[in-house]
């Protein structure tokens, strides 16, 4: 390696490290995607609301971390008061009637939710709507009338949503919401259905009970009054099951690159190994030696033994030769002895498909010209010519 791609790689190096610290030192934009999980510290997270929870009044805490069908055939909720708070909660028809017939026995159920299942708005026919002002900013106040009076500033980012056809259902209106503190009309935001002996709560704000918000001195007052509404302070039961920020770790890649940390770590290994892989891809020996094959000079050999032969004019030879390789190639192919009988003749006639007499009138003709003193060309062709029809 080059002094110049010795800098170079420094160089690069060195503007990856800077990029990398001051990525993982800068402070995290707000990410206000709903998450609402207990551990979270996220905008939308629930970890400050669940350790206020957890320092409240209620006797026993518990999370309910399978869905609510599961959770009352497994007799996992008894009496007490169940919340959900999640941007949308998917509960089945079949779980709402189980919760249904729990709440009519006496206990309390509490749903913020940006948007309610098709298993609640199908019952009491209800819808929700949001609103916005013209600055694209959510400034909005809160209120509980059943309670204060008191008004709760919410905030800018978030949109806000509140319920709308009401008139199908018995519902007492518990708190409003308006667009702007100079904008005098209301809408409902949390609403009170009683049903059997107990009362169901809908909520239209779980942003309220996120750490962005519930941080905040009016919204955490706000939701201790919303609390206020629990009389059952024995059981308190938390869903665990329906989180929108609720992830399930697959891999070890999943893992790293949910950390912002070790998902730079990651980045940065992989462009390290790229530019390994660009600047030391050269060649580090000597480039090796093409070795040619031997060539086949089968062919030239047997020229040079037929120029041999030719030369020394031969043709007794010549014959001798071809007659042993007759032979040879009878010996090989039918068992046929060097001097063959009838039945070996009969054989050979038979396997080259030829007349007996044919085969015997060949082989005087190969022993005639072999007997000559003096062989001529002529003879040697005839010879050849015989001898090829038995190859």
């Amino acid at each position: 390696m080059g002094k110049r791609e010795k800098i170079i790689i420094g160089f690069l190096i060195l503007t990856i490290a800077v990029l990398v610290y001051f990525e993982v030192t800068s402070p995290e934009p707000l990410d206000f995607r709903p998450d609402y999980t207990f551990e979270s510290t996220s905008t939308l997270g629930s970890k400050a609301f669940n350790e206020a929870v957890e320092n409240s009044t209620f006797e026993n805490i518990s999370y309910i971390d399978k869905s609510i069908y599961e959770s009352f055939v497994n007799n996992e909720i008894e009496n007490g008061t169940l919340i959900f708070i999640n941007q949308s909660s998917s509960i089945s028809k079949v779980g709402w009637e189980k919760l249904k017939d729990w709440v009519k026995e006496g206990n309390q159920l509490f749903i913020s939710n940006n948007y309610f299942s098709a298993a609640l708005t199908n019952d009491y026919k209800f819808s929700t709507r949001n609103f916005t002002n013209n600055l694209g900013q959510n400034y909005f106040d809160s209120k509980l009338t059943s309670i204060s009076e008191k008004e709760f500033p919410s905030g800018k980012y978030i949109t806000q949503q509140y319920f709308i056809r009401l008139d199908s259902i018995t519902a007492d209106t518990l708190g409003y919401v308006s667009p702007l503190k100079e904008d005098q009309a209301s809408y409902p935001n949390l609403l009170r259905i009683k049903e059997g002996d107990g009362e169901i709560f809908l909520h239209s704000h779980p942003e309220s009970f996120g750490n962005f918000y519930f941080l905040r001195r009016s919204h955490h007052a706000y939701v201790e009054e919303i609390f206020a509404l629990f009389n059952n302070k024995e059981n308190l039961y938390l869903d665990a099951y329906f989180k929108s920020g609720k992830q399930v770790v697959t891999s070890p890649l999943q893992f790293i690159l949910k950390d912002r940390a070790l998902k730079w770590m990651f980045y940065s290994l992989l462009i390290g190994v790229l530019l390994m892989l660009i600047f030391m891809a050269k060649r580090k020996q000597k480039a090796i030696p093409v070795v040619k094959p031997y060539p086949n000079k089968s062919v030239e050999f047997i020229r040079t033994i037929s120029d041999v032969f030719q030369k020394k004019q031969s043709n007794e030879e010549f014959v001798h030769m071809k007659t042993q390789q007759l032979q040879k190639k009878w010996f090989l192919e039918f068992g046929v002895s060097k001097n063959p009988s009838n039945e070996e003749l009969q054989v050979i006639a038979q396997k080259k498909e030829m007349d007996v007499e044919d085969v015997q009138n060949d082989l005087k003709q190969i022993k005639k010209i072999s007997n000559k003193l003096e062989i001529e060309q002529r003879d040697l062709k005839k010879v050849i010519r015989i001898v090829k029809k038995y190859m």
